[in-house]
This record gives C-alpha cells, sequence and structure tokens, in this order.
C-alpha cells in the first residue's frame, strides 16, 4: 500500500483505470459464465425429464406383459440422443426389467435398485429416476444418465472468449487511461513543480496557471491566493522585523528610565520589598521594609541576610517557626510562598515570596511583607460579630458553588417562614425562585465576573407570597475557587410600595399645580359670561332669547363644574354633598347620550324602585356616569348597545374578602356596561392610571377613569370592571347608600338677593371683563361702584374715600400688587375694613395662598349675580361682622340666615 501511495500521479491514475476496468470485465464474464452453466443444466434436466416420460409412455404395454423385448426396443430410440449414455427400465418390485448402453464396452452400470424420482448431478452426468404410472398405479421406474461433456466444452470456449476480451479492453483501457490522464496529471505535475520552486527558491511571485475550473482549478487558483499571502506576510515580516529593530533601539534607550520607574514604584509601594540572590544575599530593598522590620544601618550595609534574620528572630513571637519557613521556602527555590507572622509587641504581618526567573531558571527570590495588624484586629472583631447574625433583622444565608443552602439564620426565617432545618441542604434557587433560573442569571453573571453584585430580586415565601428585596452577594473564594456566596436580604416590599405611593403623589401634585393655574384662567373667563347672562336674563323679555340665554348660563355653569372637578382629581378639593337620587342623573344622562351618541347605539336602563338614596356630590357623580358612557361608547363599532342600571345591594363579610375597599353595609351600585370589544387581560390593570390611553393622539387625555375612581373613593366607595374580549364591558361603581334618617334633609328657603341702598363698593380686579360686569350688576342692584385694576391702584382709591366706601371686593391674584398683600394694607389703614375675596382658585388652593384669612367673605370664581348679591348682604351686616367663611360653609349659612332675621 505504501508503494502505490508513492507513485506519481500519473501512475496512480493509470493504476486506477486498469483496476477498475479489470474487475468490472471479471465481473461481467463471470455473470455470463454463471448464466450459461446454468442455463445448459436447465435444458439438460428439461430434455431428460421429456425423454424418461416419453420412454415410460411407450413401456406402460410392456411392463405388464413382462415383454422385455418390447422395453429394450423403447430403450433404443435413445440412440438418437447422442448425450444418453445408458438406461433401465424396472418393474414394480424393483428389478432391472430391460437396459439401454450407448457405448456396452465402458461398463456403465445401471443401478441394481431405483431411487425416488428426481435428479441426480454428478461430476460429468447428470441421472433421473421417472415412475411409469397406469391408470394412476405406478408399474415401473425408468432411469436415464445424461452425458455432461458438451457442457463443460462450451464452457471452456467461453473462458477462452472472456480471456481474449479482457486482453483487448485491458490494452484499449491501458490506452485511454494513458491519454486522459494528462488532463489531471500534467496539472498536478506543473503545480508540484512550482511548489518545489517556492520552496527552494523562496521566489513567491511565481504563479500556476489554471486551464480549468473544476477543483483541480480551484486548488491552483487558491495556491496562487497562497503565494499571494505569503508574499504580503514576507513583506510585512520585513516591516515588522525593521519596527523591531526600531523599537528595540527605543526600548534601550528607556531602560535606565525603568530602572528609575521601578525603583520609584518600590519606594512607593505599601508593602515591604526585600530582594535576594539564589545565595540569600541582599541584592534589593524599599524604604518601607527598613521601618517595617527597624532594621538597625549596619545591618543593612552588609547585605548579608543572614545577619538580617538573626536581628528579625528576636521579634517575633514564634522565631522557630519562622525560620524553619525561610528554610523550607530556600530549600526549594521554584515555590511560592504566604503565610502570617505574629510579633511579640502584637503586630501581624503577611509575607509573600516569589522566585526570581530568567530564562526559567530560578536565580532570586523577591520578598514582600504587608502589615496587616488592623485587618486581624478587624477580623477579631467580625469573629466577635458573627454570633450576632442570628439577631440581624437582614435574612442573612449562605450558598456553596451548587446553590446548596448552608446557612440560614433567624432574619431568614422570619421573612420566609422556612426554619433552618427545613431551608438548609435545599437549593436556593429552586426555593426562593420557584425553580425559575432566569431570575438570578444576571446576578450569577455578575457574581463570577466581579465576585460580588447588589441589587433587587423578586422572591418566594413559604406561603407563596411575593416579595421584593434588596440583595447584596458576596463571592467566597478558596485558593481561586468559588467555594460559597453570602447572601444578604432585606426586606423593601413595603418601602418599594410607600415609594410609589409617594412618586403617584408627587405626579398628582404636579397634575394639580398645572390644573389650579388653569383653573383660575378659566373661571376668570367664566365669571364675566355668566354675570352677563344674569343681566340679559333681566333686562330681556322676550321668551326665546330668555331660553337661549337659560342655556348659556347652564352651560357655563357646567364648564364651571367641570372646571370644579378637575380640582376635584388634582387638588382633593371637596364639592358640596348633598342627598342624591342617583335615577335622576340616570334619567339625564341617557338624555345625552340618546341626543350625542351614534343612532346605531342603543340606549337602556335599568333602576331599581326603591333605589336607596346617596350622599354625595351630583356635579361630581354626573361626570363618573358620564364617563362612564362615552368609555362605552368608544368601544363600540357599529350597532351595539349600553345598558346604564342601578339596584340596592347589602356586602356581606364574604364580598368584603373578595375585594378590601369594600366594607360590610349597604350600597347602591351604579353600573354601565356595553357589547363592545373588551378590554385585553395586559391592560385591565392600567386602565385607573393617569394618563393612561388606549385612544388615539388627541382623542383622550388618560384622565378619565382616574378621575372617576378619585371620586368615587372620595364618596367612600370602590369601582369594579369584567370584560371579555368580543362580548364586552361592564363598570361597577359602588357607592355607600344613605340610612332613612340621613336622608331626611330639610330644604331650605330661597330667599331673593337684597338690593343696596347707595353703599359705595371698591372692585379690584386685573380682568377689565370682570370689573364692568360686576360694576354693572352691583349698579342694577342699587349700588355706587368704583374701580381699581391691581392692589396699589386700589390703595390709592381707599386712601382717598375711604370713609365712603363701606366694602372692598378684591380678586386674590393680580399682578403688581396681589391680594393678601393689598388686604394687609389696607387693614393698617382701617383695621374693621370689610372684604369680599374673589379667586378663580378653589376653596382649598385659595386657603393655601393664605387669602381666606384676610377677608371676611370667600366668593369663588366664576359667580352669578345671585350668589355675588347674598354673599355681599351677608358681608356688610352686622350679624356678620368679622365672619371669614365660604359660601358652602354650613357655618356661613347660619351666619347668612342671622343676617336676614336681623334684616326684617
Amino acid at each position: 500500500m505504501g508503494t502505490f501511495r508513492d507513485m506519481s500521479i500519473r501512475r496512480k491514475l493509470m493504476m486506477i483505470n486498469m483496476t477498475t476496468s479489470c474487475v468490472a470485465l471479471l465481473l461481467a464474464a463471470a455473470a455470463f459464465t454463471w448464466y450459461e452453466f446454468q442455463a445448459f443444466r436447465g435444458s439438460a434436466s428439461y430434455n431428460l425429464l421429456s425423454l424418461a416420460d416419453i420412454i415410460g409412455s411407450n413401456s406402460t404395454a410392456a411392463i405388464p406383459f413382462n415383454d422385455q423385448r418390447s422395453a429394450e426396443e423403447t430403450l433404443s430410440a435413445l440412440r438418437a440422443e447422442g448425450h444418453a449414455v445408458s438406461a433401465c427400465i424396472y418393474t414394480a418390485d424393483g428389478k432391472v426389467f430391460a437396459t439401454y448402453y450407448r457405448d456396452p464396452g465402458k461398463g456403465l452400470d445401471v443401478p441394481p435398485f431405483p431411487s425416488p424420482d428426481g435428479f441426480g448431478f454428478e461430476e460429468s452426468h447428470i441421472t433421473i429416476f421417472r415412475s411409469v404410472m397406469l391408470d394412476g398405479e405406478k408399474i415401473g421406474t425408468v432411469y436415464i444418465q445424461y452425458d455432461l461433456t458438451e457442457l463443460y466444452g462450451r464452457l471452456q470456449q467461453y473462458l477462452l472468449i472472456v480471456g481474449v476480451v479482457m486482453l483487448a479492453s485491458m490494452l484499449a483501457a491501458f490506452l485511454l487511461s494513458s491519454a486522459l490522464q494528462k488532463v489531471i496529471s500534467t496539472p498536478v505535475r506543473a503545480l508540484a513543480q512550482i511548489a518545489r520552486s517556492v520552496s527552494v527558491d523562496r521566489n513567491y511571485s511565481v504563479r500556476a496557471t489554471a486551464h480549468s475550473k473544476d477543483e483541480l482549478g480551484q486548488m491552483i487558483n487558491g495556491f496562487n491566493d497562497m503565494l499571494t499571502q505569503i508574499q504580503l506576510r514576507d513583506s510585512a515580516l520585513q516591516q515588522a522585523h525593521d519596527e523591531l529593530e526600531r523599537r528595540v533601539e527605543e526600548r534601550t534607550q528607556s531602560l535606565e528610565s525603568s530602572v528609575s520607574l521601578l525603583h520609584a514604584t518600590l519606594e512607593s509601594t505599601a508593602d515591604g520589598i526585600l530582594v535576594v540572590d539564589q545565595h540569600n544575599n541582599v541584592i534589593n530593598f524599599n524604604g518601607k521594609f527598613v521601618d517595617m522590620w527597624r532594621i538597625p544601618e549596619e545591618l543593612l550595609t552588609s547585605r548579608l541576610d543572614d545577619r538580617m534574620l538573626q536581628f528579625v528572630l528576636t521579634q517575633l513571637a514564634d522565631p522557630e517557626e519562622f525560620r524553619r519557613r525561610v528554610q523550607e521556602v530556600y530549600s526549594n527555590p521554584d515555590i511560592e510562598s504566604f503565610d502570617v507572622v505574629d510579633f511579640r509587641d502584637g503586630r501581624v504581618f503577611e509575607r509573600y515570596s516569589h522566585p526570581q526567573r530568567v530564562g526559567g531558571v530560578s536565580v532570586g527570590r523577591v520578598w514582600s511583607f504587608r502589615d496587616v495588624t488592623a485587618q486581624h484586629r478587624a477580623n477579631d472583631l467580625i469573629r466577635e460579630q458573627a454570633t450576632l447574625l442570628e439577631k440581624a433583622r437582614d435574612a442573612i444565608l449562605v450558598d456553596d458553588a451548587d446553590g446548596v443552602i448552608k446557612f440560614w439564620n433567624k432574619g431568614a426565617e422570619r421573612l420566609y417562614g422556612w426554619t433552618a432545618a427545613e431551608a438548609i441542604g435545599r437549593k436556593s434557587g429552586e426555593l426562593l425562585h420557584g425553580g425559575d433560573q432566569s431570575a438570578t442569571a444576571p446576578a450569577n453573571k455578575a457574581l463570577h465576573e466581579r465576585s460580588e453584585w447588589a441589587g433587587e430580586l423578586e422572591q418566594l415565601t413559604k406561603d407563596n407570597r411575593e416579595i421584593l428585596v434588596e440583595s447584596r452577594w458576596s463571592l467566597v473564594q478558596v485558593n481561586g475557587n468559588p467555594k460559597t456566596t453570602l447572601h444578604i436580604n432585606t426586606d423593601i416590599t413595603e418601602k418599594k410600595r410607600l415609594e410609589a405611593q409617594f412618586l403617584r403623589v408627587q405626579r398628582m401634585e404636579g397634575i394639580g399645580t398645572l390644573a389650579a393655574g388653569i383653573a383660575h384662567d378659566i373661571n376668570n373667563i367664566l365669571s364675566p359670561i355668566m354675570m352677563s347672562v344674569d343681566l340679559l336674563k333681566e333686562k330681556c323679555r322676550d321668551p326665546h332669547t330668555s331660553r337661549l340665554l337659560g342655556i348659556l348660563g347652564t352651560n357655563a355653569q357646567r364648564g364651571a363644574d367641570l372646571v370644579k372637578q378637575v380640582l376635584t382629581f388634582a387638588r382633593g378639593v371637596e364639592g358640596e354633598r348633598v342627598t342624591v337620587q342617583l335615577k335622576h342623573l340616570i334619567k339625564e344622562i341617557e338624555r345625552i347620550a340618546r341626543e350625542t351618541f351614534p343612532r346605531a347605539i342603543s340606549i337602556e336602563t335599568a333602576v331599581a324602585r326603591d333605589l336607596w338614596p346617596i350622599s354625595g356630590d351630583a356635579t361630581q357623580l354626573h361626570q363618573v356616569l358620564l364617563n362612564f358612557c362615552v368609555n362605552a361608547r368608544d368601544a363600540i363599532s357599529g350597532d351595539g348597545t349600553i345598558v346604564i342600571s342601578a339596584e340596592n345591594v347589602m356586602l356581606d363579610e364574604r364580598a368584603v374578602l373578595e375585594n378590601i375597599e369594600a366594607k360590610i353595609g349597604s350600597y347602591v351600585i351604579l353600573a354601565v356596561s356595553d357589547t363592545g370589544a373588551g378590554i385585553p387581560k395586559d391592560i385591565v390593570n392600567k386602565i385607573f392610571d393617569p394618563f393612561f390611553t388606549t385612544k388615539e393622539r388627541g382623542k383622550g387625555t388618560g384622565l378619565g377613569l382616574s378621575t372617576v375612581i378619585a371620586i368615587v373613593k372620595s364618596h367612600g366607595g370602590f369601582v369594579t370592571v369584567e370584560t371579555e374580549i368580543g362580548k364586552g364591558t361592564s363598570f361597577r361603581a359602588y357607592l355607600p347608600a344613605l340610612a332613612i334618617t340621613e336622608a331626611d334633609v330639610v330644604e331650605q328657603q330661597s330667599v331673593a338677593p337684597a338690593r343696596g341702598n347707595g353703599e359705595l363698593i371698591l372692585v379690584v380686579d386685573d380682568e377689565v371683563a370682570i370689573l364692568e360686569m360686576t360694576k354693572a350688576m352691583l349698579v342694577n342692584a342699587g349700588y355706587d361702584v368704583v374701580m381699581a385694576e391691581n392692589g396699589r391702584q386700589a390703595l390709592t382709591i381707599y386712601a382717598q374715600r375711604r370713609d365712603s366706601i363701606a366694602l372692598v371686593i378684591t380678586d386674590i391674584m393680580m399682578p403688581v400688587m396681589d391680594g393678601p398683600t393689598m388686604i394687609n394694607e389696607l387693614r393698617k389703614m382701617n383695621s374693621d375694613v370689610k372684604v369680599i375675596g374673589a379667586s378663580g382658585l378653589a376653596g382649598n388652593a385659595a386657603s393655601e395662598n393664605g387669602a381666606q384669612s384676610e377677608v371676611c367673605m370667600f366668593l369663588p370664581k366664576p359667580f352669578t349675580s345671585e350668589k355675588l348679591l347674598q354673599v355681599l348682604h351677608v358681608a356688610l351686616s352686622e350679624a356678620c361682622k368679622g365672619c371669614t367663611r365660604m359660601p358652602d360653609d354650613p357655618r356661613y349659612r347660619l351666619c347668612r340666615s342671622r343676617a336676614m332675621r336681623e334684616a326684617e
């Protein structure tokens, strides 16, 4: 086999082709010969069977009549068949009856007894035994022996022909192979010659020529590419060699600076360094070493390590151990060492040593000494404090490299619920994270990279509660291999909840500040509109115009109420709580929905007949119901149904357990259901968040449902939602019902506003429209009016007409000088001055600005002429001298009724 591998490619190709051709021809010839042999045998067997049947048929008369002569004549017919050597007819009892021999002299005897029917194949002939039958009964047997000499003669001829054909074929294959192998061998030999040339001459510029695009051509192209790369690398190597020589020259020049830097490094390190050679002679040391070991000058100049060693031993707590360790290291110059040295005076050093090698041979040793006295004292303190771990509030646990818990303190028992016996031996990932490896994958990665990690993790307790912990991990290694991990976990679940709540409050505070400013400006816009409507109503006698003015006034008031609701959500302003029958609100909302919603949406109501009353702000509840309906409308595309319903319900302990905001008692359920698209499960928990909306930009602020839930909670109730994709959504507001005694409210008598009697009123406001409308309203009611556009102008007017001005009506927020500052200056002029404060801010916001504490009455904008005149009448009465109340405050109502009685 080795000889074949060493042949040239040309000979290998020819050998392969010749071998393949010969094997193929041999197989074909063998198959053909075998086929011919089998065919001849089959033909001979068939002929022999036919002869036996003919002889047997012709002998059916001779055998029964014992006609031997006739039987022999029948057998003699075999002479016409040249291959029949001998034959015999046996009687039924097996005796020879008649025989035949083609050549009696050869002595080919027939068998003395017949055998069972069948063929027998021998070396040179075939035999057959065939029963002679007459009327279904065997009367004898025929035996024939058939010669196969002709068959073997034909086989010899075939073999001769095959031999001749194979020789001719091999000759043809040799000639063709010699011609065709050049297609492969010529390029290969050329490539080999070029390779030898490149190897010997190092000439990488030569190239082989590819004559085809087959694998050989690809190999040649690859060889050429390789030569190109080698040529480029040779050039780059030469450049690198030149660059290396330049760098060596530069390094040689910088060697002195490096030595200087090394010396500076030795002197600047905090460790004491000592360098000795292989004979224990001192080669170098730094100043820190001298200071740490307090070595005298004469020992330093001697440069003998043995003398230094003797001096050092006098300072140590265990000098013999120190000496033994030094001798052990010096006797094994290739080892590194580390140990701790204790001094008699309590100091503790860590001693390190590392062999100095040149060319792989140890030529000395570097000793470094580190003063760890402070660390050891700290470790002693740590050991003392280790007993306090069990009392730590944090959960402290230790697991091994496989995550199996090895330590579990009392804090962990308190936090997670498992005792130490239950936790130790279990894997921390399975115990605390339910086997979720992804939960701790980032932490494990950081731990292996930096040996520590700190962050937040979600974990499980024994009772399957999810908690959030602040976790600190530290990897403890032994000889560089991870050994254990220390986990310190602090429960921050409640802290995170409070932080989220605080952030939510901060967001709401920002919203409140924004809403307050907007409300102030809108209220200043609505004030002159509402006052204009009141004046026009008094002067208008046309019923149609009066109805339009009524619509205008109603919508202006509704705008004011909506502004008030924004402040209710943003700043927690409380609306006026009265007894409310929800059926009236539902009827109003039904009317609005039928008029404004698409005709394809059907509006249905279902209100209990004996619906309980509730205590609430009708405007706020109107907003809740309207928001539910608008959301239901937006959820329906095409035809659909909205059902507004209200019913009584009693919540028991079971219902309270299902909703933590519920309390045991009677409630009224205000519900809106639709047949819309439904709310996906992944966002149903976000729909009450401020500014969350699924509507297109510009079609929703995301404040609707957050305002709704704020209003319902302020009424002592809660909201639930049920939804199913493709079937619809149902919002339910649970509102506490009033008891019968709470619902009995005494109706207040409506009293027409009192008119003025020429009193002079100073009106101060930076809005010209409000000034003009207030003046017109007051003049129409019988008062005299003087106006000022800011606080400074008002002070000038009051100083001139102090005795004649009966009361001051002032805005709170104004340029130049604001309301509170102006009021303080007025009280310096006249401590009994009566001031009515008016502001577009709601009551709570005005109180925060300190406005209400400076006025005797406060009037929120926008206001109607009726409310202005009522407040003005009460403020001018003696019964309300010094009273500082809101118009909706019950104490204000008492003051108002007292003033009205005095007026009578």
